[in-house]
């Protein structure tokens, strides 16, 4: 006697099974969904926080070389009764009591935007039968939360979105550098940040302050370095959402038009 029963469908296939209308391939020839929504207002959005995010980045650079400024000035018997010094003093303090509450404020704020528009962005190519997509809307977002598959399948989300919103028949366009740059400099700013801050939290109670400099330079100027490549990072990410929300914008636009 044969079974019949059927085998469980892969977790990325789950999603879909729930609403087979969005099934990928679907058997049907791609044409703009009706149902599917406009991606202005998430990449609006997303925009915002990620120039937040550039901010907070600038201002934690700023502030890593105040600090090496002010172990130089201890190094050398400098004045600390200038205005200046007097002034960065005081921002090093302060920024050094709200910088880590105002970084995780900044960056869940960031990450929930992005996720809104990869949803959207694959919710509005799956609704309108896509090709070669591979990723389901739920997962564009689930995989994110997965340690390690993360690490590939986030920049692998971002880089299908972007070739089948500029190539919805076949989705065999070749995307850009910059997505690989981005997400490249995310992962790199992010290995040499945790180095870094593993430097900054190891204290400076037990040396002596002649000796702060010589201990905080090489974690201080990896915090730098690990900022630069996340302003890099998040400057390829604003140019590959702009991409991606003009290419939907124009199969919108062109589908209302052939209407």
């Amino acid at each position: 006697m044969t079974d019949t029963t059927a085998a469980a469908p892969p977790l990325d296939d789950i999603w879909a099974t729930k609403r087979p209308e969005l099934l990928i391939g679907g058997g049907s020839k791609f044409a703009w969904s009706p149902q599917a929504k406009p991606l202005s207002g998430p990449h609006g959005r997303l925009r915002a926080a990620v120039f937040l995010y550039m901010a907070m980045q600038l201002f934690l650079m700023l502030v890593i070389s105040g600090s090496l400024y002010l172990f130089w000035m201890i190094q050398i018997g400098g004045d600390f009764e200038t205005p200046m010094v007097g002034m960065l003093v005081t921002f090093v303090g302060l920024a050094g009591d709200y910088a880590q509450p105002v970084a995780i404020v900044v960056t869940l704020i960031s990450l929930v935007t992005y996720l809104m528009f990869v949803y959207r962005a694959m919710s509005n190519l799956h609704l309108s039968n896509a090709r070669n997509l591979t990723i389901t809307p739920g997962w564009s977002v689930g995989w994110s939360f997965i340690p390690f598959a993360n690490l590939g399948m986030v920049f692998n989300v971002m880089r299908q979105i972007w070739i089948v919103s500029h190539d919805p028949e076949t989705g065999r366009h070749s995307p850009p550098f910059t997505i690989v740059l981005w997400w490249g400099c995310w992962i790199a700013g992010s290995i040499v940040g945790r180095i870094s801050d593993a430097g900054l939290s190891a204290g400076l109670e037990s040396a002596a302050p002649t000796e702060y400099l010589n201990l905080y330079s090489l974690p201080a100027s990896l915090g730098i370095l690990s900022g630069a490549l996340g302003l890099t990072s998040c400057i390829c990410l604003l140019l590959t959402i702009k991409q991606i929300t003009s290419a939907q914008e124009l199969l919108r636009s062109t589908a209302a038009f052939d209407e």
